[in-house]
Parts: C-alpha cells; structure tokens; sequence
C-alpha cells in the first residue's frame, strides 16, 4: 500500500496579514491547530517552511508543539516541497495543505484520498466554488513521482512559488466534487487570509472544547450560522465634544443649550446608540451627559479621558501626579453621576510613559480598586497605537481614521491590530473634523493635490461605488474596515444624529470597494490629515 504524508505550507511573511500562522485560534497557533486537525485521523503530518530568519519563531513554536517542521527556500516553494517529501516512494501520495485553511481535518482528507484511489489519476483537489465546498475548504493530493517531476523540470517563478500549477498541466488531474454539499456552502468563506477572516474564524472556534478534532462539516454549520445576514459593520458611538464647548470646523450650529442636549442624548439612547465617548477636557460636556442620564434605569456606557494635565510639568513630584489622577478620575465620576467609571482613556499618548510612568500607575490602582472597569489610550498616529498594543492592559483604543488616511494601512499596524483582537478600536474623526464634507475652498493650506482635485475624486467615488452621498461614503469606508468596533460620531443637532442613524443602515464597503478607494486617493501629507498641523486657507 502507498504511503501518505499530509505537508502542511506555511510562513510568516504573508502580504496581507503577516504573522497570521502564529495569531490564537482555539488557544493555539493557527499552524498547530491545522496540523493537529489534519492529523486528526493518524496521518503523519509535515509542515514545510522557510530557512528565512522570518520564519524562526514559527518553526520554534512548532517543535514546542511537537509538529515535525522542514525547512527550506523561501522563495522556491515547489523545491522546498520536494525535499520536505524526499523519502517517499514514487507511488506515495502527497496531501498538500496550506495553514490558512484550518478547516479540512483527518476525515475531509480521508474522503478526498479515496476520491484519489478512485479517480486512478496523478493530482486531485478542490476548486472552490466548483466542487461546492467553502472557499478555503482546500486540499490537493498527488503523487511523489508527480512532485518530483515537476520539482525538477519547472522554470517559470509562478510555478516554483506555487507548487502544483506545473503538476496539473502536465499529470493526469481531476477536480474533487464534494457529494451533496449544501448548496449554501459555496457562498462561505474559511480561509485565514485577512482581518475580517480571523474576526470570523474566532468565532467560529470561540465555543470549541475539542477544536483538533471537531468534524469538519459541524464548523462548516457554525460558519453558516455566524455569517447569516443581520446588523454589519460596527457600531455607532455617541460623540460629545460638540455639547461641551464649540468644536469642529464645520460647527455652524454653535453649543447646543442643556434642554438640546439633554433631549439629543435620549434621542439618540432611544435609537439603540449605546455608547457615549466624552473627555474631562471637553468643557460641559460630561456634567451635561450625567444630567441627562440620571435617574435612567438602563444607562449606556460612558467612555471618558483622564484631564490633559497640561498644567503638571515635566519635572512634577510621583505624589503630585497620583493626586492629579485621582481628582480627575473622581472629578468625572461626580460630574457623570456615577461612582464607577466604564472606560477611562489617557488623553495623550505620552501620559503613558511620563513621569516615570506615574500616572498610568495609579490608573492601574484605581481599576484594580474598582473604580475604573477598563483602560485605554487616545493616540493621533498609528505609531502611537502600535506602543499601545504592546501594553497588555490597553484594552481600548480611540484613533482619527477616515478615507484619506492612508498611514492606518500600513503593514506593521495592521499586524500589530491582528495579535490583539481583545482590545477595542474605536474611530474618531471619519469625516476629519468635518472637513471631508466642506466645499475645497475652507481647507487648510497644504504641499501636495490641491483641495480641488480631492474633491473630484471624492465626487467620482460616491458615484462610482453608488453611495447616497459624500458623508455615506466616508462612514460606509470606516464601518469597512474590519479592526474598528466603533465609530465616535460628533454631532450637535437632532437632524444631523438622525442622518447619521439612517446612514449606519446603509451597508459598509466591502474589501474590494476599499481597494478602489485607496488606489483613487493619492498620498497626501500629515499637514492635511493631522488637524494640529492645519493652516487657515
């Protein structure tokens, strides 16, 4: 009988998510759990990584897990491969899997390998949607003699990158149909491939007592069921600024009065938005919030700043910094009218470190007493927030995103985001103070594509994504985005919360609208998207 070996192709510099073999699923490393479900029946399996440095802490982790690992060229993945699977014998039979897709488990591979005796043929796999199995539902099995054969005869860098491409042209090769799959099967997605899909898979692993062995068809039933159609995108967060002091430079209404705001905010409780973001540094703001939700029997939750502490110097006393911490904290809890705070932010991002780290210390005391339930920083650069993700107690981030900043897109961040799903993002500035919505000629004065020329993208954008507007398409980008749970919306009129309330029912762009919207819309310069560095036109 023909031997079987399950290679399993993994590394950790993948474009689009990188680090993803290594992100928790199940409280394991993706890489593990593939192989552990791909060993689930007694298969040996064999995971083929590079020799590249970049790669070293996933061949570690691997061992710690007891997970045979082969390495070898990064680039050449076809060579790599074939030394992976050197002692097998040219009848041997080869399962090739990828650690993105840690569906298919011992029995889905046992099916396709009696599919591969059947068939009498040298290479068989899936083709999602076509064998109407998931998209990321995939394996492929051919023979030694195949793999070897093309190990040692292709040339082209498509092929020796992506192994198989020069078996199926050249080797008896048949499709894998999976028999009486549910007709909505090939509609999902369980591929590990970008944000949105390790939102979707902790999902789906979220409950699992026994994830190496759970059958595969069962998480197929629970991915159905997570991604039935209801509420998408994320949520509406009340922003509150604007009812504390005069803010924004498309503010024409001015400072509502304390009857306005109190009726906004109940106004707003009774449309579902059920989280107010507020700041001891916005004026009235929080003593107006506590008013209006007093005497409440549901209460939404409040997420306040500490005070700027723009009058402690840099030289201030360790003593003098705890007590300014503690009158602002309880500060907000008496103007608020609670004695507990939900979630406390750190105003500026260097408070965290300042002082000898002081502050940020006595924030620590006061949640491990009780009176603060979580903690988090307000940051300006994606710089910042990454800083902030290496701190295990941030557990909430406030940031400015919106369409035309593109540093929230970088590679770094992105994976920064990726190995902390716990902790919450939250934007602001989606319309960029309300710049976005303003005529070219109230922008500010910056080097680069002139306002004019932004705004005709902008204009074309709306129209070619088929949005109801330009406020639409700048809320429908960030809703889009998969790390942000919610968005801080700032408002000062009844109209403008009802707007923005119809508008969230609108759905979010998807991946590819994205796309189209950050190849459309140039580099622009910090002078532009940070409001600090804004000069009057």
């Amino acid at each position: 009988m023909p031997r079987t070996l399950v290679v399993i192709q993994s590394r950790l510099s993948s474009s689009r998510l990188p680090g993803k073999a290594l992100l928790t699923l199940a409280g394991r490393p993706v890489a593990v759990l593939c192989a552990q479900r791909a060993g689930s029946t007694g298969l040996p399996v064999l995971v083929a990584t590079s020799d590249d440095p970049s790669d070293d802490g996933l061949a570690m982790t691997l061992s710690s897990h007891g997970i045979a690992c082969h390495r070898g060229s990064l680039e050449d993945v076809l060579g790599r491969m074939a030394a992976a699977t050197s002692a097998l014998g040219d009848d041997d039979r080869v399962v090739r899997l990828t650690a993105d897709n840690v569906f298919p488990d011992g029995t889905f591979i046992d099916t396709l390998l009696s599919a591969f005796t059947s068939a009498d043929v040298d290479y068989l796999g899936t083709s999602s949607p076509d064998d109407g199995l998931p998209y990321g539902m995939s394996a492929e099995i051919f023979s030694a003699r195949a793999l070897r054969e093309a190990a040692e005869q292709a040339s082209d860098a498509f092929d020796r990158e992506h192994v198989t491409p020069y078996i199926r042209r050249h080797a008896r090769m048949k499709t894998f149909h999976m028999p009486e799959a549910d007709p909505v099967w090939r509609e999902l997605r369980c591929t590990l491939d970008t944000f949105d899909d390790y939102l979707r898979l902790l999902a789906v692993f979220a409950d699992g007592t026994t994830p190496e062995s759970t059958n595969w068809r069962d998480l197929i039933q629970c991915l159905a069921r997570q991604t039935k159609p209801g509420p998408t995108g994320p949520l509406f967060a009340l922003g509150t600024a604007q009812l504390g002091l005069p803010y924004g430079v498309a503010n024409t209404a001015g400072q509502p009065t304390p009857g306005q705001t109190r009726a906004l905010i109940h106004q707003a409780l009774e449309l579902g938005i059920n989280s107010i973001d507020t700041a001891r540094a916005y004026g009235l703001s929080e003593r107006r919030i506590g008013s209006a939700l007093e005497r409440l029997s549901s209460r939404p939750r409040v997420i306040t700043k500490l005070s700027p502490l723009a009058d402690l110097g840099l030289e201030a006393e360790e003593n003098t910094i705890r007590h300014a911490i503690r009158a602002s904290i309880f500060e907000s809890c008496h103007a608020l009218r609670q004695p507990r705070l939900d979630t406390v932010l750190l105003h500026r991002w260097e408070h965290r470190t300042q002082w000898r780290a002081a502050a940020w210390n006595e924030l620590l005391n006061l949640k491990n007493d009780g009176v603060i339930g979580r903690l988090g920083v307000s940051v300006s650069s994606p710089e910042e927030a990454g800083k902030a993700l290496c701190d295990e107690n941030v557990s909430h981030i406030q940031c400015p995103v919106n369409l035309l900043d593109w540093r929230w897109r970088t590679r770094e961040f992105l994976a920064s985001a990726a190995r902390r799903p716990d902790v919450e993002f939250f934007a602001r500035s989606v319309y960029l103070q309300g710049l976005l919505l303003l005529p070219p000629n109230r922008w500010p004065r910056y080097d680069g594509e002139t306002p004019e020329h932004l705004d005709g993208i902008l204009t074309t954008l709306v129209s070619q994504l088929k949005r109801e507007s330009r406020q639409d398409l700048c809320l429908a980008y960030v809703r889009g985005l998969p790390w942000i749970k919610n968005l801080v919306i700032g408002l000062e009129t009844p109209v403008q919360l009802q707007d923005n309330v119809l508008l969230f029912k609108h759905p979010p762009l998807d991946e590819n609208e994205r796309r189209i919207v950050e190849r459309a819309i140039p580099t622009l310069p910090e002078a532009l998207l940070n409001p600090a560095k804004w000069a009057t036109p």
